[in-house]
């Protein structure tokens, strides 16, 4: 392979090399997500300290849970389990494995 040829394929792999990414020096997505994570980190810090700014409280803007909702989490929080995952699967039409899986996320998420 002459040299002139070289640099066109050398050209051409740099101007794919965007689209695929084991030419790229991020070789996993879990580096990504972590940056990811990172910038959403500092946009939240950003929007929260200009909200302080404006004088807006934060948790203003965060909607209410629905009451659905809001009762899943009352009989979570009161204790009473199944009660909670009835009201789920009440509320989402699921099965009753997926219902208490859900419930044992909102659980752990709680804790």
């Amino acid at each position: 392979m002459t040299i002139k040829r070289l640099l066109i394929l050398a050209g051409a792999l740099a101007a794919l090399a965007p689209a695929m990414p084991f030419f790229n020096n991020e070789t996993s997505d879990y580096a990504r997500i972590v940056r990811l994570e990172a910038r959403v980190r500092r946009l939240e810090a950003l929007l929260e300290a200009l909200l302080n700014r404006q004088g807006i409280d934060p948790a203003e803007l965060i909607p209410p849970a629905p009451t659905e909702e809001r009762a899943i989490r009352d009989a979570l929080l009161s204790g009473n389990k199944i009660l909670a995952i009835k009201l789920y699967r009440q509320q989402y039409g699921v099965g009753l494995k997926e219902a208490k899986d859900a419930i044992d996320r909102m659980l752990i998420q709680e804790i």
